[in-house]
């Protein structure tokens, strides 16, 4: 599984739609218990972390595709002052850089969708849960026709590909939302603001192929069931 670049550009190179309120929603979703592990999979510098590290009492560790963005992300995070610790980890050779049943949750904003080998990455995030763990997902997907993206966007499937693919893996579905409008609020301010940006040219290179899968944005959470703890065990 190859770990492309995470997702759209912004201040610390991760896709926000929504902002830190939607990641703040996400987590809140989960009922995490104070020092839970939290690990984010793309995450940039580490904006999310860093809220995350001053509105929750998780244990927080980001992963990068390289080391050479995890550097950057511990460097922007020590000048920041975390309330609690942020480890960062480089997923270099393409797996999670996690043990088996370590996480508590793993959160992917925009970056699921830029993943080359989903299936992969859905097998690893269920080896690194614990029973009872949640994905939390924010992403672009197709309301319309499934299509494959030109960078700096990625794939986007259907919301039944996307359940189908997380339920043969054995996850159970808890919440499932369209937030579709923050994504064009999001789109739109780029453009006005920010018409030089490399991705407001590729907003408007790949216009057409955007409105023919009727792109959208949706947030999920997904539990790895307590009952695949004795099938793992059986492996």
């Amino acid at each position: 599984m190859e770990h492309q670049n995470n997702g759209l550009y912004s201040q610390d190179h991760v896709c926000r739609p929504g902002g830190l309120a939607l990641t703040g929603r996400l987590a809140a979703r989960v009922s995490l218990h104070p020092g839970a592990s939290l690990v984010d999979v793309g995450c940039g510098l580490g904006e999310s972390l860093l809220w995350l590290s001053h509105e929750f009492d998780f244990r927080l560790t980001g992963i990068e595709e390289n080391e050479a963005k995890a550097e950057e992300a511990r460097q922007y995070i020590a000048g920041r002052e975390p309330r609690h610790r942020i480890s960062i980890l480089s997923s270099e050779g393409g797996r999670l850089p996690l043990p088996e049943r370590s996480a508590d949750a793993i959160l992917m904003e925009c970056s699921f969708s830029r993943m080359e080998e989903p299936y992969l990455l859905i097998a690893d995030c269920r080896r690194a849960l614990v029973p009872g763990g949640c994905v939390l997902l924010s992403d672009m997907y197709a309301r319309e026709q499934e299509t494959e993206l030109e960078e700096p966007f990625g794939r986007l499937d259907s919301a039944e590909t996307l359940r189908g693919r997380w339920e043969a893996a054995g996850f159970e579905i808890r919440e499932w939302e369209d937030h579709s409008a923050v994504l064009g609020d999001y789109l739109a301010q780029i453009l006005m603001n920010e018409p030089d940006d490399p991705l407001a040219h590729s907003l408007c290179s790949q216009r057409a192929a955007l409105k023919e899968a009727g792109c959208g944005y949706y947030t999920a959470v997904l539990a790895k069931p307590y009952h695949l703890l004795m099938e793992e065990s059986l492996w």
